[in-house]
Parts: C-alpha cells; sequence; structure tokens
C-alpha cells in the first residue's frame, strides 16, 4: 500500500457569549482502514477582545453592544480605517477592571459612565448575581478571588 499524506485545517470560532471562557475543543480524526484518534485542547477565549467577521463593522458591533462605533475606535487606536476595518482584525471592547469586594453591578456602570446592559453584553460569561442571589449585591464574596471584568466606559456618548 502507498501512504498519502493529508492534511487539514481545522477552523473555530467561539461565539460571542464564550468571551472569557476557557472551553474544551476537541476533534476526532479517523481512517477508512484504522480506527480514529481524539485530541482535546483547552482554549482561552480573551476577555474584552473580538474579531471582526465577514460583513461586521464597528458600527454593527456597537449597535449589538448597546455603545457607540466612537467608543470601539476609541478603545481600538491602531486602526487607521474605522469604517473599513481588516476582516477578522482583532479588537478591544474596553478595559479589564478587577471588581473590589463592595462593587455591584449597578455600581460599576455607574462608575464608568456605562449601563448594565453594556457590562452584561461584554461579559456574558459571568453570573451577575451577588454571593445571596441578589441581581445589586456585591459580585464579589468574602475570601473570593475577583476575575476581571470587561468595561466600557461610555466616553464618546455624548457631547
Amino acid at each position: 500500500g502507498v501512504c498519502v499524506e493529508v492534511r487539514r485545517v481545522l477552523s473555530w470560532r467561539p461565539e460571542r457569549a464564550r468571551m472569557g471562557a476557557t472551553p474544551l475543543v476537541c476533534m476526532e480524526a479517523r481512517t477508512a482502514v484504522e480506527g480514529g484518534v481524539r485530541r482535546c485542547l483547552q482554549v482561552s477565549v480573551t476577555r474584552c477582545g473580538f474579531c471582526l467577521q465577514r460583513g461586521e463593522t464597528l458600527a454593527s458591533l456597537a449597535s449589538e453592544l448597546g455603545t457607540s462605533w466612537l467608543q470601539l475606535w476609541a478603545a481600538n487606536p491602531h486602526l487607521d480605517r474605522p469604517h473599513d476595518p481588516p476582516l477578522f482584525q482583532p479588537l478591544n471592547l474596553g478595559a479589564l477592571f478587577p471588581p473590589q469586594p463592595d462593587d455591584t453591578l449597578a455600581g460599576l456602570a455607574r462608575r464608568f459612565g456605562s449601563s448594565t446592559e453594556i457590562l452584561r453584553a461584554v461579559n456574558p460569561d459571568l453570573d451577575w448575581t451577588g454571593p445571596d442571589g441578589v441581581q445589586d449585591e456585591p459580585l464579589v464574596g468574602p475570601g473570593t478571588l475577583p476575575a476581571p471584568i470587561c468595561v466600557v466606559p461610555l466616553t464618546c456618548s455624548a457631547w
């Protein structure tokens, strides 16, 4: 028999709801003659980051997140053409902030001039209830090490 080398490229794009998550991605390769091989990888999805896909613009992403395209452009000074960014361009959605023990979702929104809706949209993996199960309770329980959250201050929303 002749051995033929075959190569395949795997492409995976996490859903927006996976921002900040570390999912396990598994794949399996099989041949007609032998059994298959399964490999799994732990993937870290960047918190507060995003890659524009075909057909997406700063304006469409901003609309989805409840902010303005100017806000996204301000967070991405490397973009020369904000109305025509390169495909798959990595973007910052905001800044990472470590919540303090007394921080609440509403309090963080007020502090950064943002909204609770935007904070939820850019941190879809986080449970926004406090340790006691109440929405406006502190986000960090006693003795808990807080995960940084993505904040999008609305610095470009009003003139």
